[in-house]
């Protein structure tokens, strides 16, 4: 875990949170952000059959302390407020994107200049309503030892984490981690996708199937 003990970040959201109203009323759904957390985390060591293969490791070529993925779990509850067009128990998707304002680069540092905004677009299909839902993205060993290491991601550093949540195809929520970070409305475009990735790309895809709802074919690609 990060320096001993996990970097988490849970933050007041309810104090901060600047969620659209006005698309919640419109489609009878009470969606409220929670927690952010942002943590470094290791693989977890696995028994693998057969034959390893020679050469070098991505591990060993970063360094034991880079060699960790970046996980930002969000945590928000939906409330459905059911109205005569919409009477299931479930939602049919639930688009949740993350969206990470990268480091600075560390003094010296000789890669392009940062920040740079990256975006996780979350599709996560037959959702249960009324009940906690997680959603997580990652960002690979090499970007994290690229960006500085995990000492890159610690709390004083100038780092930003967006989320918005949209059903279909309305946003009913969105919440930054860290206000002061980044321009005003900095994550509403989108930045670069395909970096920081969801979790079926990652090693952690079957240890956390019963936290995550199922994510529809296009996020899982």
């Amino acid at each position: 875990m990060f320096f001993g003990s996990a970097f988490l970040v849970t933050a007041a959201l309810l104090l901060w949170v600047s969620p659209s109203y006005a698309g919640q009323q419109e489609l009878g759904y009470r969606i409220m952000p929670q927690d952010i957390k942002v943590e470094a985390v290791d693989v977890p060591i696995r028994s693998i059959n057969g034959r390893p293969k020679n050469g070098s490791k991505i591990s060993q070529d970063l360094g034991a302390s880079n060699a960790k993925w970046i996980e930002i779990e969000v945590k928000f509850e939906a409330d459905p407020k059911r109205t005569p067009e919409d009477t299931s128990d479930y939602f049919d998707e639930l688009n949740v994107k993350i969206h990470l304002n990268t480091p600075e680069p560390p003094p010296g540092s000789k890669e392009p200049d940062w920040p740079e905004v990256l975006t996780a677009d979350l599709k996560y299909s037959t959702v249960k309503k009324g009940r906690e839902i997680f959603a997580v993205a990652y960002l690979p060993p090499p970007l994290v030892a690229r960006m500085g290491g995990v000492n890159a991601f610690q709390p004083q550093t100038k780092m930003n984490v967006a989320i918005e949540i949209f059903v279909k195809g309305k946003l009913v929520a969105d919440q930054e981690k860290n206000e002061k970070v980044g321009k005003p409305g900095w994550y509403e475009k989108g930045g670069k996708t395909g970096v920081l990735i969801p979790i079926t790309k990652t090693p952690f895809a079957m240890d956390y199937w019963d936290r995550y709802y199922p994510l529809s074919e296009s996020s899982a690609k």
